[in-house]
């Protein structure tokens, strides 16, 4: 998918984004207009990569199972259906995060340079 997109950068903003760029001493003062869209799109495809690995699909037969023994239990116990629907998102969230999260992490900031 294409997106046009028009963003305003400070001066603050610009000088920092140059000085990221170590590659080349005499240009690093003041990021130009190639300088930004590089460092947005790298940032952009970071998100890409985290988005990629943090959707896991569909539930399998085993997880809506579980799911639903989880469910009953709880509603056994008194629990709401909103505390029940928060219950599920939170275990989910925590599955997802220990899975896939700290490789994609790594890569992101492999992309970002440190100072």
């Amino acid at each position: 998918m294409k997106v046009r997109l028009t963003v305003e950068v400070s001066d603050s903003a610009r000088l920092h984004i140059g000085a990221l760029d170590r590659s080349d001493l005499d240009s690093r003062a003041l990021a130009g207009r190639e300088g930004i869209r590089e460092y947005v799109q790298r940032h952009v495809n970071a998100l890409g990569e985290q988005a990629d690995a943090l959707y896991m699909g569909p539930l399998t037969d085993a997880e809506i199972k579980d799911a639903r023994e989880a469910v009953t239990y709880l509603r056994a116990n008194g629990k709401t259906d909103d505390q029940i629907r928060a219950w599920l998102l939170l275990q989910q969230a925590r599955i997802q995060v220990s899975t896939a999260y700290i490789e994609s992490d790594r890569r992101f900031r492999a992309d970002v340079p440190q100072s």
